[in-house]
């Protein structure tokens, strides 16, 4: 399963504006070329069910990665995720159910680490702007982190 934030300046349609979705629990998601004209270019979404959304996007859109501040508990929305600040991180809060991986990137010169008093099997502390993984386990219900050389 996947999640998506979409962020879209302008609007989204006759009258409607739009500056944030969160779309979660997807089967996949794709951007669709067509051609040169960017307004018959879109993006697809297929949720779980099979529902297939379609969204019409600009050769100009982008897709922005999340920051967060730092905490004892995140929730992020995406895979990747830029993270600020110093606070040690104990919990994070799955995005989605069943196996996943998350990406963090902690941006602050000294971040702070990952503590195993919540649901982070290994302590470690992130490097500034090194990004890392985490792999969650539905059976522990804990995150491993990916080895680091």
């Amino acid at each position: 399963m996947h999640t998506l934030q979409v962020t879209v300046t302008g609007t989204a349609g006759p009258g409607n504006t739009v500056s944030a979705q969160v779309f979660t629990n997807l089967a996949s998601f794709r951007v669709i070329v067509t051609s040169a004209n960017t307004s018959s270019n879109m993006l697809e979404l297929v949720d779980n069910n099979g529902k297939v959304t379609l969204i019409s996007i600009a050769a100009a859109a982008t897709f922005t990665v999340p920051t967060v501040a730092s905490a004892a508990t995140l929730s992020p929305i995406t895979r990747l995720t830029f993270v600020t600040g110093t606070v040690q991180l104990a919990t994070i809060t799955p995005p989605v159910t069943g196996y996943h991986e998350l990406v963090f990137i902690f941006t602050d010169a000294n971040p702070g680490a990952l503590l195993t008093t919540g649901n982070i099997k290994t302590a470690y502390t992130p490097l500034q702007n090194k990004a890392f993984s985490l792999h969650y386990d539905p059976v522990t219900a804990k995150y491993w982190t990916e080895a680091v050389a």
